[in-house]
């Protein structure tokens, strides 16, 4: 999945953020919506590919939103270091 949207040099910064989630001790579910976020997909296309409702995504999102690392990760992807 991730292979066909992360660049050999972004390599390095996404495992410094799963490092970040790990740290975070968050639920498989939230990294598994970070990670399908940072790779381009929206709020929509996330909840088709794991099988739940759009309003869980967002819930999930908020709920991140409030976890200062987490803002800082959502940054780096505004700055461009990851592709989407």
């Amino acid at each position: 999945m991730l292979s066909q949207t992360v660049q050999p040099a972004d390599k390095g910064e996404l495992r410094n953020q799963a490092r970040l989630m790990v740290d975070s001790k968050l639920s498989d579910r939230k990294k598994q919506i970070l990670i399908l976020q940072w790779s381009g997909l929206n709020q929509s296309e996330i909840a088709r590919k794991l099988g739940i409702e759009r309003q869980a995504v967002l819930k999930a999102l908020k709920s991140l939103a409030s976890t200062p690392r987490m803002l800082q990760l959502k940054e780096v992807k505004h700055l461009g270091k990851f592709s989407g």
